[in-house]
């Protein structure tokens, strides 16, 4: 997973932009088999180095029925790593959450823009929260826009995020500069070189 510079307490920030193109999310999916659609997928993109970073995303409109989620527990089982992207924590995102094998779920900004300062709490970030402490779901918040959204997730345990409190979109070239330049000032930082 991708880190920003910018660091709040146990929130670590990832950056948008860093996908591969329609080819190389359809090559990931025909090649599921054994990773070598992740492997696929990465040479495609020129991030071969980081073929085991690439992760599949699947919206919820994207997995309707039985066929989806057979093809989604295999391709886990076969280790690619899966995320269910725009997540609105709503019945039938629930319900998918139950049947497929996923490693990650992406927040829907939509979610994330309920967080409003001064206002209660919603009702959906309880369960989040619960949902956190009693699974191994890595949860990334989408549209994060404010350090008041950044805070209360974070305070939930929602460790990543991603919006333009951290940075603008960025291809995939500009993105790996970004994380390696920013690797080397962490290091710098713990006296190692």
């Amino acid at each position: 997973e991708s880190r920003s510079l910018r660091t709040a307490p146990s929130l670590v920030r990832c950056r948008r932009g860093c996908r591969t193109d329609r080819e190389g999310a359809a090559g990931t999916a025909a090649g599921a088999s054994g990773g070598g659609g992740r492997k696929y997928a990465a040479m495609r993109a020129g991030l071969r180095a980081r073929a085991e970073q690439i992760v599949l995303e699947i919206t919820e409109r994207g997995v309707p029925d039985r066929l989806g989620v057979e093809a989604i527990n295999t391709m886990a089982r076969h280790g690619v790593r899966i995320a269910l992207d725009d997540t609105r924590l709503t019945g039938a995102n629930l319900a998918l959450l139950s049947r497929c094998s996923f490693n990650i779920i992406k927040l829907d900004r939509q979610i994330t823009a309920q967080l409003i300062e001064h206002e209660s709490a919603p009702e959906w970030l309880a369960g989040l929260k619960s949902l956190l402490s009693n699974s191994s779901l890595t949860v990334v918040a989408e549209g994060v826009e404010s350090e008041y959204q950044a805070r209360v997730l974070s305070s939930v345990g929602v460790k990543m995020a991603e919006g333009y409190l951290f940075s603008t979109p960025l291809p995939a070239r500009a993105f790996m500069q970004f994380h390696d330049e920013s690797s080397a000032v962490r290091q710098r930082g713990r006296g190692t070189h």
